[in-house]
């Protein structure tokens, strides 16, 4: 037999199966639809039947300008959108109509326009889902789809990419299903019904939970209900379109009022008068072709007069009964969805958890804000080589990362899924270039993350982005670089992964390091014994104070204490090799840096030389040796080939020169 499709005609197939049963499409507990209209920042999703610019799937701003997150023509085999469905996670769905070879498909995408999967389909296995047309997601959070070639409405699982329901045939949907939507139950006992468009019949049915039916809008009003929009009250919009294409009837909004009494409840809500379309479709009416309620409770109407790139997009005011333009020259806009704008990484802040700066306080709030390194900048690839403006020196290693990111995605699921959200790498004291390389975290070395909505509160004012707080115990990542990926996922929102790299080197003070590396060592704590200091947020403006670079254990002074954390993490993890990673990603090894300090290691281990003049000569050529009593002292081993022997043969002598102990001395040139 042949039926009608919404933008042309099709030979339904003869031999597709038929369910004579009607199993319930309700699974599980049906919770109160939230009422979809737009909210601040969110995106306009649009699905193009004739693509236009090369696109299926339109994205736009707040303002109604493009933006990115679009869907290619022909992406996976995603020719004509025919349907658009965005996802509790916040992907989308997009249905592909086929009436050459009845082999429809619906494609998942993430909310960035990434494609993810097919659904219902595995290993090239086809979906039993022929031409599919209206997507909408019930409020038990399965998908369901309006299949025009097999008059049916399929409900999936999309966690586990498999079909639950099909109803049809016969006894049910016996029609073309056109719009699909939800409806509270009259009762108000919190379930919701299934709201049909049927297209062949002219009516709108209502599927009660328990499988018994009711004719809202009967065919004699001569609807053929292409979208449907159901308002929290039961009332609702229903776009009205014809099956011909060049045709002067329908290209109406009909309005079905709920309280109303029965018989009066359908009224013509607008007309749709004004020609538009160019060319051979100059004068042609404009037909709807989907619907969407905006924030105020006005309509959006996807028209088109010929499906020839004449689409358009246009807002009806429910107050004042106009009609704006704010989208044209699309496409035929098949499907409107709102969806979070592709979220962005606003900020990565280093802080110093469980320190004096956040008042030794675990709990996420607006005390780690206080604790914000302000001297400390994620590097990012292709910045170059790093610097001491990138590694920590707190004695706690790195336990505190701070992430805002935009609006977008679900930020508040990343605390739950931080092993599928987040990768986190970690080096070595003898970083190379290559993070691939680098030892992956995983299990109890993954970071507690705790997620501070916009609005919350934060120094002077509130947030203005979602913040991330990732927490990991003290000294769980110490004496490394570490880098994190903040991968492209459903919730995170992002349009790519995002990396971003910190370094731990506790107790250094970077006073008279190399370029390539930093060292801790006797400098250390001979600079932290020169520079104490007690009160230093008394002293000093507080974000100076938790820049000290002396402060080693970040307490608000500088004292004895530090002294000791210097020489203590000399002996644990006195080096670390500074990174240089490519914007293109990680690569081999660039030549110097770690590479050359490994050669001058295995060369002193070849001629015999002591680890002590290693140490000497990397002093003698740093800016902090070359002048003073610290230069005095290391000038008189310039020219003496044995540095160990002629500096423990001295250091008795010197000690009044540096104002230094024995032990100090001896750790000098051990």
């Amino acid at each position: 037999m042949t039926r009608k499709s919404l933008f042309g005609r099709f030979t339904r197939p003869t031999s597709a199966a038929r369910v004579a049963s009607r199993p319930a499409y309700f699974q599980g507990r049906l919770e109160l639809l939230e009422d979809r209209r737009l909210l601040s920042g969110e995106n306009l999703l649009i699905g193009q039947y004739e693509p236009s610019g090369g696109k299926s799937v339109l994205r736009y701003d707040q303002s109604f300008a493009p933006t990115s997150g679009t869907v290619p023509y022909l992406d996976h085999g995603l020719s004509t959108s025919a349907g658009l469905a965005v996802a509790p996670d916040g992907s989308f769905y997009v249905s592909s109509d086929d009436f050459v070879t009845f082999q429809g498909k619906v494609l998942h995408y993430s909310n960035s326009g990434a494609y993810l999967d097919t659904l219902g389909q595995s290993d090239g296995v086809a979906a039993p889902i022929v031409v599919p047309g209206a997507l909408a997601f019930g409020p038990n959070g399965r998908l369901y789809v309006a299949d025009l070639g097999s008059s049916a409405v399929f409900q999936f699982d999309t966690s586990s990419n498999t079909q639950q329901w099909q109803a049809g045939a016969t006894n049910w949907l016996a029609y073309t299903p056109g719009g699909i939507a939800f409806a509270a139950d009259a009762n108000l006992d919190n379930t919701h019904d299934l709201i049909v468009g049927g297209l062949d019949t002219s009516e709108v049915t209502r599927y009660h939970e328990d499988n018994t039916t009711e004719t809202l809008v009967a065919n004699t009003y001569g609807v053929n209900p292409s979208a449907i929009v159901v308002q929290p009250n039961g009332d609702m919009f229903i776009a009205d379109l014809a099956l011909a294409t060049h045709a002067t009837d329908h290209h109406r909004i009909m309005f079905y009022n709920a309280s109303a009494a029965p018989g009066s409840r359908v009224s013509q809500l607008v007309n749709l008068t004004t020609p538009v379309g160019t060319g051979a479709s100059a004068g042609d009416l404009p037909q709807p072709t989907s619907l969407l309620l905006d924030h105020d409770g006005n309509l959006l109407i996807g028209l088109s007069p010929d499906h020839n790139g004449n689409g358009a997009v246009e807002k009806y005011n429910v107050t004042t009964h106009a009609l704006t333009t704010l989208i044209s020259n699309i496409g035929t806009p098949t499907g409107l969805a709102y969806i979070s704008p592709i979220s962005t990484v606003a900020g990565r802040q280093l802080f110093y958890a469980n320190s004096a700066y956040d008042g030794y306080s675990g709990i996420p709030a607006i005390a780690h804000d206080e604790a914000i390194a302000p001297d400390k900048v994620a590097l990012l690839p292709g910045a170059g080589e790093s610097t001491i403006a990138n590694v920590s020196a707190y004695s706690a290693g790195i336990n505190g990362i701070m992430i805002d990111l935009t609006a977008g995605g679900n930020h508040a699921a990343i605390s739950g899924h931080v092993a599928t959200d987040f990768v986190f790498k970690v080096s070595g004291m003898f970083a190379t270039n290559s993070p691939s390389t680098w030892t992956q975290l995983t299990g109890v070395n993954l970071p507690n993350v705790i997620m501070r909505p916009a609005g919350s509160t934060t120094i002077g004012g509130v947030l203005a982005n979602d913040r991330l707080e990732l927490l990991w115990p003290d000294n769980t990542i110490s004496c490394t670089f570490l880098e994190v990926i903040v991968k492209s996922t459903s919730d995170t929102g992002l349009a790519a992964d995002d990396h971003f790299f910190f370094g731990s080197a506790p107790g250094s003070s970077g006073v008279g390091d190399d370029p390539d590396a930093m060292f801790t060592d006797a400098t250390d704590e001979i600079v932290a014994r020169n520079n104490q200091e007690s009160d230093l947020s008394l002293n000093h403006p507080y974000n100076v104070a938790k820049a000290n670079i002396y402060d080693y254990n970040k307490d608000d002074q500088v004292d004895a204490t530090d002294q000791i954390l210097a020489r203590n993490f000399g002996n644990t993890c006195g080096e670390l090799d500074m990174i240089n990673i490519s914007a293109g990603g990680p690569f081999a090894p660039a030549a110097g840096g770690a590479a050359v300090a490994s050669a001058l290691a295995g060369s002193a281990v070849g001629s015999g030389s002591s680890v002590g003049s290693s140490w000497v000569a990397n002093r003698l050529a740093s800016l902090e040796t070359s002048n003073g009593s610290t230069a005095a002292y290391f000038g008189q081993f310039i020219t003496t080939d044995s540095t160990a022997d002629a500096a423990s043969s001295n250091a008795s002598g010197s000690e009044g020169l540096l104002d230094l102990d024995d032990e100090l001395l001896d750790a000098l040139v051990s």
